[in-house]
């Protein structure tokens, strides 16, 4: 099929957007990549590295190929990876009228000459992120419809972790220096960027702070994060707005929905924290998230033998209304809290959702 642009263009657009989304893949599983590009009968392969080489070698002047669409659809793709990647959320219940007005002058908040913005939505050059300081810019606002605005913050993240290398994925010398192992364990460290949003949703009276997980943080990590988002926006919105916004201080208490969670018959419940009448703490989980712990025989037996028990975490999936993935929510609360009145949890983890619809579905839980 012909297309309206250069195809030579074109092809390096689509390289573009896919290297933008391998970015996103700490936080943006790649089988929902695979699972898109299959729906779409678009290029797939086994892995990140494979896909880009396949692509790479897709011949600009096939009139065969519908290069808007491959670009059209990736771009998309990347929107989704930004939005609805694993995240930490946060959710504000507010008088409809200061939603409508920190809407109105959402531009206070944005970063002018950002160099976030300026590759936005693309993420910057690894040399330019280094440059950059650890606070996040905002740097453009997506409305995405039905009265919903996401203002986008983009900014540095270090991050480490460990990683496993099998022996046979090792060169012959190193093997050699370290001799008989199976494996090796490396660390693995340096900086990505982050896609945090603020959101604006004015309808609904609701204001949230959605933190990118694109690599791992603790809870004190993440509190610290979204205090400083706080700080950074209430002064600036009551003096727009000329008035107090005290419940900015107040998210949303999600660990009441733990028991409610639990308790309706909808989704699965994959993770499960509990305290017993018979003083133990359980963390039970699912090998599969086609499978709910509710169901399973040795939980049923337990729960039953039991003087009763305090939950205090939960995981809990749905089916998506497109593709085999599960899109989940966990609420993370210790087991300290567990039978304790007045117990709080202020955030919950979303995670493995593909789209934006995935994302509000498991939202709405909540509500």
């Amino acid at each position: 099929m012909a297309t309206s642009k250069n195809p030579a263009d074109a092809k390096a657009q689509i390289l573009q957007w896919l290297q933008s989304i391998r970015a996103r893949q700490s936080s943006y599983s790649f089988r929902l990549v695979q699972a898109r590009l299959k729906t779409e009968g678009m290029p797939s392969a086994a892995g990140w590295t494979p896909l880009i080489a396949k692509y790479t070698e897709l011949n600009h002047d096939d009139s065969v190929i519908d290069w808007d669409r491959y670009a059209s659809t990736l771009g998309n793709l990347h929107k989704q990876a930004v939005m609805a990647g694993t995240t930490a959320v946060w959710l504000f219940d507010a008088p409809t009228q200061d939603v409508s007005d920190m809407l109105a002058n959402m531009q206070l908040l944005e970063k002018r000459g950002s160099a976030f913005a300026a590759t936005f939505p693309h993420p910057v050059a690894s040399d330019v992120l280094l440059a950059q300081r650890f606070e996040t810019e905002v740097v453009q606002a997506i409305d995405v419809g039905n009265g919903v605005v996401a203002a986008v913050a983009c900014g540095k993240r270090a991050f480490r972790h460990r990683e496993q290398i099998a022996a046979e994925h090792v060169g012959a010398q190193t093997r050699e220096e370290f001799g008989d192992f199976q494996e090796l364990i490396v660390v693995r460290a340096g900086f990505t960027q982050a896609f945090d949003r603020l959101v604006f949703r004015r309808d609904a009276g609701r204001f949230e702070i959605h933190l990118d997980l694109c690599c791992p943080l603790n809870t004190e990590e993440l509190q610290k994060m979204h205090e400083s988002y706080i700080k950074r926006i209430k002064p600036i919105m009551e003096r727009a707005l000329g008035r107090n916004l005290p419940w900015l201080y107040s998210p949303v208490n999600l660990f009441p929905f733990i028991e409610s969670l639990y308790n309706l018959e909808d989704g699965r419940v994959l993770n499960l924290g509990h305290s017993t009448g018979t003083k133990s703490i359980k963390e039970e989980r699912m090998r599969g998230q086609s499978l709910d712990l509710r169901r399973e025989m040795f939980h049923q037996h337990g729960i039953r033998a039991i003087r009763g028990t305090d939950a205090f975490s939960i995981k809990k999936g749905w089916d998506s209304k497109v593709g085999r993935h599960t899109p989940s929510i966990s609420i993370p609360g210790h087991f300290s809290k567990a039978g304790v009145a007045g117990a709080v949890v202020r955030h919950a983890i979303v995670e493995n959702c593909a789209s934006m619809e995935d994302f509000d579905m498991v939202l709405s839980k909540l509500a």
